[in-house]
């Protein structure tokens, strides 16, 4: 996948953010699938969440000083991400990596990519070009 394409939103912080989100992603995916689940594994998960949280709060701040109508909302969304996120870090932490976790990991992910960043994110940005505010 051309992951610059995928994540071009012509918004440079938010494509270069979703872009290193994915590809940490991605590597925490092939190290769940090829069982390498070492300390430094665990410290990749927080890593993520960090690179996620630092991102949400760069888009808000953004967001909130173009006064975006439909802010709220938006950090709900963030929040109900960064929530399954954190809960399924719990989880493996916690309680290890089983098939299950391993799928609900990805689909966590491809949601991410799939409706936030697609869909949410592009909307966000076509409502700031649309103000004139980009």
């Amino acid at each position: 996948m051309d992951v610059k394409k995928k994540f071009s939103l012509c918004v440079p912080f938010m494509d270069q953010e979703h872009e290193v989100i994915y590809k940490e992603a991605v590597v925490l995916m092939e190290a769940l699938h090829e069982g390498q689940l070492d300390p430094a594994f665990i410290e990749r998960v927080e890593n993520l969440e960090q690179t996620i949280l630092d991102h949400f709060n760069h888009e808000e701040l953004l967001l909130r000083n173009k006064n975006y109508p439909n802010l709220d909302a938006h950090i709900a969304k963030h929040h109900e991400l960064l929530h399954k996120f954190q809960n399924i870090k719990h989880i493996l932490v916690y309680d290890g990596v089983t098939a299950q976790q391993v799928k609900r990991i990805k689909g966590t992910i491809e949601r991410w990519i799939n409706v936030h960043l697609e869909e949410e994110d592009r909307e966000v940005v076509l409502w700031l070009k649309t103000q004139g505010k980009m």
